[in-house]
């Protein structure tokens, strides 16, 4: 997935033409916002006993140790930028 323009304010236009996001410590705050939101919206729904554990467990300081819940992030932003987007047909509208 190209740039999300959620990483907008620490990039320049030609970097949105690049794929994924940095790592920078606003990315992760708003992913961090973007993963409490989820949390409080839909922890009724949540399946996986892993996941459950590092989003218990999680500490910023020590972030790099719970991939789970830096793929959910990741997921999140991607889901942001895609929300009011009208999927285009792959056949070609038919």
């Amino acid at each position: 997935m190209r740039r999300p323009s959620a990483t907008s304010n620490t990039t320049t236009r030609t970097n949105l033409k690049q794929y994924g996001t940095p790592a920078t410590d606003a990315i992760i705050d708003h992913q961090l916002d973007l993963i409490e939101q989820y949390i409080v919206d839909f922890c009724d729904q949540i399946q996986f006993p892993e996941m459950l554990d590092e989003l218990i467990r999680y500490s910023y300081e020590n972030k790099r140790k719970f991939d789970i819940v830096a793929a959910l992030g990741m997921v999140l932003l991607a889901e942001e930028e895609t929300r009011n987007r009208i999927a285009k047909p792959a056949n070609g509208g038919e």
